[in-house]
Order: structure tokens, then C-alpha cells, then sequence
């Protein structure tokens, strides 16, 4: 079975636990790192290459799109 490296951002802490929680439910994923930004977040897609990022569309720093 393949596993889907996976990264969360979203800056609303709750939203992302919500997420997680979800996620945990398909055993195929794999959460790697959880970011509150997108600059954070765009250095780990960078190094990790993540399969899966689920990120929130607007977000003060770097938007989702």
C-alpha cells in the first residue's frame, strides 16, 4: 500500500487539529509537519516533497494559491 506524505497549513490552530483528526482515519496518509504559514510551509515542500498539502486560501504571509 502506498503511503501519501502529507503537510498541513492553516494559521487557525483548530483547523488544523479538525484536519488532522480527519486524516487520521485513512491509514495511506502520512502527516509530516504541520505549519501556522506559508513560508514555513513552502521550505518543507521545497526539502520533503510532501505527496499531499492541504492549505488554507487565504492567509496573511503567502496564500494557498
Amino acid at each position: 500500500m502506498r503511503t501519501f506524505r502529507t503537510i498541513i497549513v492553516d494559521e487557525d490552530s483548530s483547523a488544523r487539529k479538525r484536519i488532522v483528526e480527519v486524516l487520521q482515519e485513512w491509514s495511506e496518509i502520512e502527516i509530516i509537519g504541520e505549519f501556522n504559514n506559508g513560508e514555513e510551509a513552502t521550505k518543507v515542500i521545497n526539502t520533503d516533497k510532501p505527496d499531499l498539502v492541504f492549505m488554507e486560501i487565504e492567509m496573511p504571509d503567502l496564500n494557498g494559491l
